[in-house]
């Protein structure tokens, strides 16, 4: 035995210790860290350490967690009987009861003497096995017959449809999978697809079949292996083939749609991908081969001519998400296999050229590239793999630049708009160089349009910062200036989007404007020409929309975009175009992050703007426009004229979690108002805001988090948010209970979680799986009172739960801080409304947990020396809600029992009790019906109380 096993028995001792406890994720915990510290020969311990942690997961439902550790145990000991048995409970908690069963078996074999343990599962799983087997037989008939229908030949066109749909569903259960794949599926679904030319008949027949295929692989990663085998990863590739020829745009998006849904599946079950969850390290790392070798077929095929322009979009969506998966390690291995020259290649590409060995290009795919670029630069996480990085863009830039002819040359420029949209760095750095910036402003100058288009595109993207646009502002100005003056509208436009980016680089500044006054305004105007231009030509009222999304930062033109509603219509209504523009997506939301100030501002502290004054520093300043009566005005109008539904429109043309952000920090800026949340209810936002949860950035989780916290405040959660998507709520909102969250997103959380409690138990029993209740108290015991008393409003509407019910009864402190925080502080003032919410909150929790229960009413009596007090105190106030729960604290006490009951009669909260029996129910001026219904309450409570008493025998009728 190993020195280093000394503080490994230590860990799993205390593992043992907290497994019994019943704290199986501490359990875990500690098992996982004392299998870090033993060593390569440790088999003994590690078999112990590996199935004891398959015992935590276990009971946690975990099961294929469960079946990792179990595995790994009989790795090293193949014959134990715990681990096999462990294995076939896993097993049988997956529906793999064959497995399970055979398991079963080997783990009684191996030990008789735990005949009485095996026993039960292996009855069970005999039942389900033989259950199954019946099944299968049936199923396999009715798969038979499917495959008949689908693939022969005698079959009409309605037949094989729906042969093909019904196997399709058959895939998603293991007895019509395995019955399918027998039948041989596989080889003839390959035949299917492959099958040219097709008709349009057999393209509907081949999109059903990549479909089955995507549903087949989705079912196990030892199935997806299974058939990527069986079919071979080119074919799997070659499925963007599909859509050549296809000239309709939808028809496009229709195959190429289950191919990236395919495509997707294979990798996030190789990696072990779930719903909102990181890869699997351990599932990943054994399909590390085959998820390589996928990627790099993938990769090949990026500035491939035979593809077709939509083909190569999905290519490279697929790469921007999988690029920043950390452990996949695909940043660097980009680089090694040749893709990041490919994207070099693709950036260069300029349609208009026409060059016979050119290739087709969507609108979307430069901006695809930029993005691509991006992400593989910023995964570059050393000095040397970055200077790797610059230097192949920069030999591929040489290479062009040799090159005499002038195609080349516009290349190059293309290539470096791409760069300069992309990894900016690294675009500056390369303008920077002698002669680049002068190549472009002569392109610019010249008399041919293609040059001047590019080279415009150029200016536009390099006149980023305004450190770097002076030198932009110096030299391009005038040659901008003059392209404006173009007829044709494509060169104007683009002039215009530069001289808008240029007259931006104050960015929200008013003190500091790098053009004359009031041309801001005149560009703006511009603009809204080519926007409500009357031939409606979308890619120029794109280009307007950039220029507008520059100048946005100017207060100024802020009003006076927004006072022309005939504009902002239009360009609210182009985000219905944003699925198949999408180079418009980012224009239209900056423009929006702006109008409404939804942006991040730099906290000026006082002090260092005293020091920077005296350093002679320029120091920013904001424009009264920007104040907060005009920001509230801009959002009402935007509100009134489909702010939301065009931001659920281009929720859905994007899955870019920076793009998803900004879309959360508009909606979370309109919901601020409650008087906006229905709206954003009525037009889908509630509904996308859950999507952007799962997908945008921390920051934009965040925001998208307190936008649903905030209509889940005033909207009725069945209205917001109604079925299943209520019970999807419940982690956004938990993830706002953080200690590093602003104390406005605690309290907008809690306040709905306390109306999502009150709706149902079963969304009770959610909050609390989800360690609802740990969060809810902590914030109980916060100093700040709004966020105590929020707390306390929750745990009122989760006390209705029978499980937090039975917590109250336990050997801890809840009821004795309930009845402290019912009782009046020594310095509480009739006004102070605060603290009186807080101690009606508190009451209406005993109020709730002492009613039928014996153990939580004793503890009433006992816990606290005053409590007797503190009931005189509630049941004698003037404050009606609170006399109401007082009274019914006292009744619930008197029914617990009669030993409780003979503790409070003859007391003075008893006398209490038949004064309010005896009594003329008070009336008030001013009174709602609702105050007089509760003074009825209280008097019927009363008697109720009385009535108890009575059946104790404590008390005579008289």
């Amino acid at each position: 035995m190993t020195e280093i096993l000394t503080p490994v028995l230590s860990l799993k001792e205390k593992a043992n210790e907290l497994f019994k406890a019943q704290e199986y994720e501490e359990a875990i915990s500690l098992s996982l860290k004392a299998l870090s510290l033993c060593e390569e020969n440790d088999k003994e311990i590690k078999s112990i350490l590996h199935k004891n942690t398959a015992a935590s997961y276990l009971k946690l439902n975990k099961y294929e967690e469960a079946l990792q550790q179990c595995d790994k145990a009989l790795e090293i000991s193949p014959q134990d009987p715990k681990s096999l048995y462990r294995r076939a409970t896993a097993l049988e908690g997956l529906e793999k009861y064959e497995e399970a069963y055979r398991d079963a078996q080997k783990a009684l074999i191996s030990s008789p003497a735990d005949a009485k343990l095996f026993t039960p599962l292996l009855s069970r799983l005999h039942i389900l096995v033989e259950k199954r087997r019946s099944q299968f037989s049936q199923v396999k008939e009715k798969a038979s017959r499917m495959i008949k229908l689908a693939f022969d030949v005698s079959s009409n066109e309605e037949e094989r449809e729906t042969g093909l749909n019904n196997i399709l569903v058959l895939c998603r259960e293991r007895a019509g999978l395995e019955s399918l794949l027998e039948l041989g599926l596989l080889v003839r679904l390959k035949s299917l697809i492959e099958l040219k030319p097709p008709t349009t008949e057999d393209l509907n027949r081949k999109i059903t079949g990549v479909r089955t295929i995507a549903e087949a692989i989705r079912f196990s990663a030892d199935m997806c292996k299974r058939i990527l085998s069986e079919l071979g990863i080119p074919f799997f590739i070659n499925l963007q083939d599909l859509a050549v020829s296809v000239k309709n745009k939808e028809k496009i998006d229709e195959i190429l749609t289950p191919v990236q849904y395919l495509w997707q599946s294979i990798l996030d079950i190789l990696s072990g991908t779930k719903k909102h969850e990181k890869p699997n390290q351990d599932i990943m790392k054994g399909n590390q081969p085959i998820i390589d070798s996928f990627l790099i077929a993938l990769a090949v095929s990026i500035n491939s001519r035979s593809i077709q322009p939509e083909s190569r979009d999905v290519i490279l969506q697929l790469f921007i998400k999988i690029i920043d998966i950390n452990s996949l390690s695909w940043g660097e291995k980009f680089m090694e296999i040749g893709g990041l020259s490919r994207l070099a290649e693709v950036a260069a590409e300029v349609p208009e050229l026409k060059s016979e060995s050119g290739m087709g290009l969507t609108r979307n795919t430069k901006n695809l590239i930029s993005v691509l670029l991006s992400r593989v630069y910023d995964n570059m996480y050393y000095d040397a793999a970055r200077t790797k990085y610059v230097d192949t863009l920069d030999n591929y830039l040489k290479e062009l630049l040799l090159e005499s002819d002038f195609e080349a040359k516009i290349k190059s420029i293309s290539f470096l708009t791409c760069l300069l949209l992309g990894p900016m760095d690294v675009g500056n750095t390369f303008i920077g160089r002698p002669g680049i910036l002068q190549m472009i402003l002569v392109m610019a100058n010249s008399d041919q349009l293609l040059q001047q288009k590019v080279a415009t595109e150029a200016i536009v993207a390099a006149a980023s910062k305004k450190d770097k646009a002076k030198g932009i502002i110096t030299e391009g100005i005038n040659i901008l200036k003059q392209l404006y003056q173009s007829k044709n509208d494509d060169i104007k436009v683009r002039a215009l989007v530069g001289l808008c980016k240029l007259g931006s680089t104050g960015g929200s500044d008013a003190s500091w404007k790098p053009f004359a006054d009031g041309a801001n305004l005149k560009l703006t105007e511009a603009c809204r020409r080519f926007l409500l231009n009357p031939n409606k030509d979308l890619s120029i009222q794109r280009w307007a929309v950039e220029g507008l999304s520059y100048l946005t930062l100017d207060a100024e033109v802020k009003e006076k975009l927004i006072e022309d509603k005939a504009a902002l219509k239009i360009f609210l209504d182009i985000s219905k175009h944003a699925n198949q523009m999408g180079d418009v997506l980012y224009p239209i939301i900056t423009c929006l992050v702006n109008l409404v100030n939804a942006y991040d501002k730099q906290e000026l502290i006082p002090e260092m703007m005293e020091l920077a004054k005296f350093a002679k520093h320029h120091i920013p300043e904001e424009h009264e426009f920007d104040d907060p009566d005009f920001i509230e005005k801009r959002i009402e109008i935007l509100v009134e004229v489909g702010l939301t539904t065009c931001l659920v429109n281009l929720s859905k043309s994007t899955e870019s979690a920076n793009v998803l952000e900004l879309i959360a920090r508009i909606l979370n800026a309109v919901c601020e108002k409650d008087t906006y949340r229905g709206i954003v209810v009525q037009q889908g936002g509630a509904r996308e805001l859950l999507r952007i949860w799962q997908k945008a950035t921390d920051k934009g989780k965040r925001l998208a988090a307190q936008a649903i916290s905030r209509i889940g405040i005033n909207q009725p959660p069945s209205v917001a948010f109604p079925g299943q998507r209520a019970f999807e709520v419940v982690k956004p909102l938990m993830s706002l209970m953080q200690i590093d969250c602003p104390a406005l997103q605690n309290f907008e959380a809690l306040l709905a979680l306390c109306n999502l409690a009150g709706e149902s138990e079963e969304l009770r029993r959610r909050i609390l799986e989800d360690e609802g209740l740990s969060k809810i108290e902590h914030y109980m015991y916060e100093d700040h009172q709004m966020l105590r008393r929020a707390a306390l409003q929750c745990m009122v509407n989760l006390s209705l739960s029978e499980k937090v019910n039975q917590l109250f009864e336990g050997e801890n402190d809840r009821v004795k801080y309930m009845l402290l925080l019912s009782s009046a502080p020594e310095d509480l003032e009739e006004n102070d409304k605060e603290e009186i919410e807080t101690m009606k909150a508190a009451s209406s929790v005993l109020a709730i947990v002492s009613r039928e229960n014996r153990k939580v009413c004793g503890k009433i009596l006992v816990c606290v020396k005053n409590s007797m007090e503190i009931l005189i105190w509630l049941a004698a106030n003037p404050i009606v809600d609170l006399q109401l729960r007082g009274v019914t604290i006292v009744t619930n006490i008197l029914a617990a029992d009669r030993e409780l009951a003979e503790q409070i009669v003859g007391t003075p909260v008893f006398e209490i009790l038949m004064a309010l029996t005896q009594s003329e129910i008070p009336t008030k001026e001013g009174d709602t019906p609702e105050i007089i219904k509760k003074r009825h309450d209280i008097k019927k409570r009363a008697q109720e109380a009385l009535a108890i008493a009575e059946k104790w025998k404590l008390i005579e009728k008289s």
